[in-house]
């Protein structure tokens, strides 16, 4: 049963920063967000290095037509495999052609999707077949809800979609042994959330992925 404790991943204000940036023409600083991840896809076992994407950015970048030499730059030296976008479900329902015209750059490119604070209800289900995602990150209502015996149902009703669909869950905001309990009950195998690790800087957890891998053999794949 794999768990995701730690990710590398480039937060919002990284990628507002770069739309605005762009917006002024001025150049954000690609290279140095480039070799904040170089040393994760570097170890003996590749930890997959995330990025979330804004409603901003879409609109800043995508809609407005700029080039995709940002990527380029982004992923230089990096194993597209390796590689993921995350799109929150919000920007989705806020950019839906701004999105998919994103989705079908970045899967040329060959890096991998995933669709972030996934929520439930069918209407989102819906959303979900449009959009050739490789990876599903449920919101933290369905890990901390008290009600267990239906946010347990729903999560294994995911896992047999994703069977069919060809993409993977991570449980987001696992905070609790019991969190983590209900997760592995739902035969849901990637977690994440502060009860495995909390977030910090790009050195500290390549140095804490170092240390953790010298004491145990690796027996989890990370996103």
């Amino acid at each position: 049963m794999g768990q995701t404790g730690w990710r590398d991943f480039i937060a919002w204000d990284f990628w507002d920063l770069m739309a605005d940036g762009y917006k002024r023409g001025v150049r954000p600083p690609l290279e140095e967000a480039n070799q904040a991840a170089i040393g994760f896809s570097e170890l003996d076992l590749p930890i997959y290095c995330g990025w979330n994407i804004s409603s901003k950015f879409l609109n800043n970048i995508v809609q407005l037509g700029t080039d995709v030499d940002w990527l380029k730059a982004l992923l230089n030296g990096l194993p597209p495999e390796m590689t993921v976008f995350e799109i929150v479900e919000s920007t989705v329902i806020d950019n839906p052609e701004a999105t998919k015209t994103l989705i079908n750059a970045l899967k040329s490119k060959g890096v991998r999707i995933a669709l972030d604070d996934f929520g439930i209800g069918m209407p989102k289900l819906e959303r979900l077949l449009k959009y050739p995602i490789d990876i599903l990150k449920i919101d933290c209502s369905f890990v901390q809800s008290p009600t267990r015996e239906s946010r347990e149902g729903t999560m294994r009703g995911l896992v047999e979609m994703s069977k069919t669909m060809g993409f993977e869950i991570v449980a987001e905001g696992t905070e609790t042994q019991g969190q983590l309990d209900l997760v592995w009950a739902a035969r849901i195998n990637h977690v994440q959330g502060y009860f495995l690790g909390k977030p910090e800087t790009a050195d500290y957890w390549l140095a804490e992925t170092l240390r953790r891998r010298s004491q145990k053999p690796p027996s989890a794949r990370q996103f």
